[in-house]
């Protein structure tokens, strides 16, 4: 419903329509989220899906260090700052200590790869 303003002899929107113009208007620059369920049918029928840019054997040599034609800028393991591994590995091990059985372990498994890499070269 539309006012009528006696100052100019202009019509006007009303409060109802003016405010439903600010909440689209801020919607549209993405300073107000979508709410209502026609506001968020609006919203994802306005975006691009998003699909991975790389394929899973991709993202299998990235997981293993190795690079690919289209992703040569991963940094092998042993590139990275380490320091950061131990602290996520303490962070999934709930803060804990590694026992001292796995830790023996572990260590015999890297002694063991160290050597056979230095065979292999």
């Amino acid at each position: 419903m539309k006012n009528h303003d006696a100052r100019n002899g202009e019509t006007v929107p009303s409060i109802q329509e003016a405010q439903a113009a600010l909440r689209q208007a801020a919607l549209e620059r993405g300073i107000r989220v979508p709410v209502t369920a026609d506001e968020i049918t609006a919203f994802e029928e306005a975006i691009e899906p998003v699909t991975p840019s790389i394929s899973d054997e991709e993202a299998i040599a990235i997981i293993l260090g190795k690079s690919s034609p289209k992703c040569s800028h991963v940094v092998p393991i042993e590139a990275a700052d380490t320091d950061i591994y131990e602290d996520l590995a303490m962070a999934a091990r709930c803060g804990e200590a590694i026992p001292p059985e796995i830790l023996a372990k572990m260590e015999a498994d890297r002694a063991a790869e160290e050597e056979k890499r230095s065979n292999d070269a």
